[in-house]
């Protein structure tokens, strides 16, 4: 780009292009500046303090995109005491060039210079603890879900929206505060496949798949060979599949201090108490997930009601 060069210099300008990835269909048209050369301080006048604000947002990206990476030098410094029981590591980084990062800087350099030799004793002058809590990842909306699909290779754009409501219709999920949940029903199937059919629930099974399929459009395999090797396989999968019986431990208590125990009845799911015989409905949405072999309830979403043996849902008397 030649406002790039007369700018900044020849050595800026960006020389590459980008790259469709796989079954990822083209992005939409990008939000641009109409003229690189109205710079936001040119423009600064011309507008209000928000209008200015996004302005700047969009030149400084879009010549940002144009311009040549950045080049950091990296240090890595290991730390050690005498014992040799406890390390600690730190990365020191120095920007020999510049690059986009001139217009739009995005990794801060280490303020930190360090020049130590190798095997050369440190001495500590002071020691600060800390305590820390790493907090779980956030639950999936549909938006990051998809991402998270894209990311993984499983299935393609036009099949997206498809799974994910397919999922919502099966009652597997539901959504909760524009979060995706798993339900009883949902946990209870994948912890079933998980257990016979592991390998094709496997997250990287679709991706694989996808992967075969392009080979039979391309002509590198025959269809023929790769449905004989799956159903071989899951043959043998199905073969060790002697019927589903649930009978799980779960989180609930029973009124009389017992732990109850999920299982499965004419009219649906149920807990029961060994002790004392107590049952107690559950709903198959009722947000839960299994674990080793045993049921977590969220408590919002569980069923107030049932008394039936049988897992009918009973008004309380």
């Amino acid at each position: 780009m030649r406002f790039i060069e007369e700018r900044f210099g020849e050595d800026f300008k960006g020389d590459y292009k980008a790259v469709k990835k796989g079954k990822i269909q083209d992005a939409h048209e990008a939000i641009r500046p109409t003229n690189v050369y109205m710079t936001p301080e040119k423009a600064k006048n011309l507008m209000n303090n928000d209008q200015y604000k996004l302005y700047k947002l969009i030149w400084e990206r879009f010549i940002a995109s144009q311009m040549k990476g950045s080049t950091y030098e990296e240090t890595e410094i290991v730390l050690k005491d005498e014992s040799g029981r406890f390390g600690f590591l730190g990365v020191l980084r120095k920007r020999i060039f510049d690059g986009f990062e001139l217009v739009l800087e995005m990794v801060k350099e280490s303020s930190t210079n360090f020049h130590r030799g190798e095997g050369e004793l440190i001495e500590i002058e002071e020691v600060e603890i800390k305590e820390m809590e790493t907090k779980p990842k956030p639950r999936f909306s549909e938006a990051t879900l998809v991402k998270e699909m894209e990311k993984r290779g499983i299935g393609r754009p036009s099949t997206y929206a498809t799974t994910i409501r397919t999922l919502f219709r099966r009652k597997y999920v539901k959504k909760e505060r524009r979060k995706i949940v798993p339900t009883l029903l949902g946990s209870i199937v994948n912890d079933f496949m998980e257990k016979y059919f592991g390998e094709i629930v496997d997250l990287d099974f679709t991706a694989r798949m996808e992967e075969r399929l392009d080979e039979i459009e391309k002509g590198e395999q025959e269809y023929q060979d790769l449905l004989k090797k799956f159903y071989v396989g899951f043959k043998n999968l199905l073969e060790g599949v002697n019927g589903i019986k649930i009978d799980m431990q779960s989180d609930r208590k029973c009124e009389c201090g017992s732990p109850m125990t999920m299982k499965y009845g004419k009219y649906g799911f149920y807990l029961k108490c060994e002790a004392c015989g107590r049952t107690k409905g559950v709903k198959s949405d009722t947000p839960a997930i299994v674990l080793d072999n045993k049921i977590f309830f969220n408590l919002k979403g569980e069923s107030n009601e049932g008394n039936g043996s049988d897992g009918r849902n009973l008004e309380r008397t």
